[in-house]
């Protein structure tokens, strides 16, 4: 959290998506501004403008008990939801029984899968942040993020919101707790966004979604067509030049 903290749907800008999101070595991120900021008994959560190796960004606070601040370069890990969370993430490595919620128990990935989905559900709240509704709506979803991923439960997030409702539906939508599959269609998109040292204090924890924008996509549409018209008249090309 940031006192002015948190995250939700990072979109990378072109094509550089994959190649940030993927690469295993640490990079740098850099937070900018609230975009909106949500305002939980004080605290602050929501959605950021951030740079990720230089890419613009929208990341999302998924981190109560750890903080940042605007302006500053810090070296970070980007690991996919579905990969060894434990080695390189805040919350991975803590044990299965360190985190309860419904009479429940889920695990790392379980958890970090929910509030990924949570992450998603901002956005038509966000559409138009004066309405009270959508801003108690907000609050309702950041507070169930920062409860899923508040292991020590000291000190215990702000709650606001409709928190339960959200968090009950996070686990219905991800079919807990059996469900089994980190490498849907849908999750296999979700990054977490974590300092190269674990016990440093700063930066907080981000989820960041790296699916190419419609644009981008066109653009790599039009990349391929293009790429396929020039080696089809090298092959007719080449094909004239090799007759007798």
């Amino acid at each position: 959290m940031f006192r002015s903290t948190c995250l939700y749907r990072l979109i990378f800008a072109g094509l550089l998506c994959g190649t940030v999101a993927l690469q295993a070595d640490p990079v740098t991120l850099v937070v900018h501004s609230a975009d909106p900021l949500v305002d939980v008994g004080g605290w602050g959560g929501g959605r950021f403008r951030a740079t990720l190796d230089g890419t613009p960004v929208y990341v999302f606070c998924v981190d109560f008990s750890h903080n940042f601040r605007f302006g500053v370069a810090y070296s970070v890990d980007v690991t996919p939801v579905y990969g060894d969370l434990a080695a390189q993430t805040r919350y991975g490595a803590v044990p299965d029984d360190g985190w309860d919620y419904g009479n429940s128990t889920y695990n790392a990935t379980q958890r970090y899968m929910m509030a990924a989905w949570l992450t998603t559900q901002y956005l038509p709240y966000f559409s138009d942040w004066s309405k009270p509704a959508n801003r108690y709506q907000a609050r309702g979803i950041q507070s169930a993020i920062w409860a899923l991923l508040d292991p020590a439960g000291s000190p215990y997030p702000p709650s606001a919101g409709n928190r339960n409702d959200w968090l009950q539906a996070a686990i219905a939508t991800i079919g807990q707790p059996n469900y089994d599959e980190p490498t849907d269609s849908f999750y296999r998109y979700f990054r977490v966004v974590s300092p190269a040292n674990p016990a440093a204090l700063r930066p907080q924890e981000f989820i960041v979604v790296v699916t190419p924008e419609p644009a981008s996509v066109l653009t790599l549409a039009g990349a391929m067509a293009l790429t396929a018209v020039v080696l089809l008249r090298r092959r007719h090309s080449f094909s004239r030049s090799s007759r007798p």
